[in-house]
């Protein structure tokens, strides 16, 4: 399945698509390497939550490694499989990247720093919500992640549910005043 993100989104320096050209990061340039970050943020989350497997992978070296909860994984198809078993028993998910913060911009590796909220549901129909932080260090000429640190802060089952679709009238409802 294809959508509007695909052909920009796929973690490659050349070529282009509908949306112009990836640009690796330059040094010493902190506003667009932030910038770059967060766009590699957003596809991150944009793959995984639509469950794009190949395009996920794409934003990971290939001798990549991620820190899930302590357990290290090695190498970007490892970490596509231990997430996709991860993900499985989700319904759905969303996730909600902060603007990161640039810990180390100089060189080759880009370090960074980003909070998330993750939001879903299980296949037994059970929200949750889990809160965090992903600590990254990323190949600034190729844009892909050399390593992510992913912790947990905070993770709760949720007893209400959330409406995932926006209720007749708009979220204010029809008989609310808008601002």
């Amino acid at each position: 399945m294809t959508d509007q993100y695909t052909n920009h989104w796929e973690g490659q320096v050349t070529g282009g698509g509908p949306h112009g050209t990836i640009t690796p990061i330059r040094p010493g340039s902190t506003g667009a390497v932030a910038a770059a970050v967060a766009e590699l943020n957003q596809r991150y989350a944009h793959f995984v939550d639509r469950r794009q497997w190949d395009a996920w992978e794409r934003l990971f070296t290939w001798s990549a490694t991620l820190v899930l909860r302590g357990e290290r994984i090695e190498g970007a198809k490892a970490i596509v499989a231990r997430i996709r078993a991860e993900t499985d028993h989700f319904s759905r998910m969303r996730h909600l990247i902060f603007p990161p913060s640039v810990v180390n911009s100089d060189g080759p590796v880009v370090g960074a720093r980003a909070y998330f909220i993750l939001r879903g549901t299980t296949t037994r129909g059970r929200d949750f919500e889990a809160m965090g932080v992903y600590e990254d260090q990323i190949d600034a000429r190729r844009l892909r992640f050399e390593s992510r640190s992913v912790e947990f802060d905070f993770f709760t089952a949720r007893t209400t549910s959330w409406n995932w679709e926006a209720p007749p009238g708009g979220i204010l409802g029809a008989s609310q005043e808008r601002p």
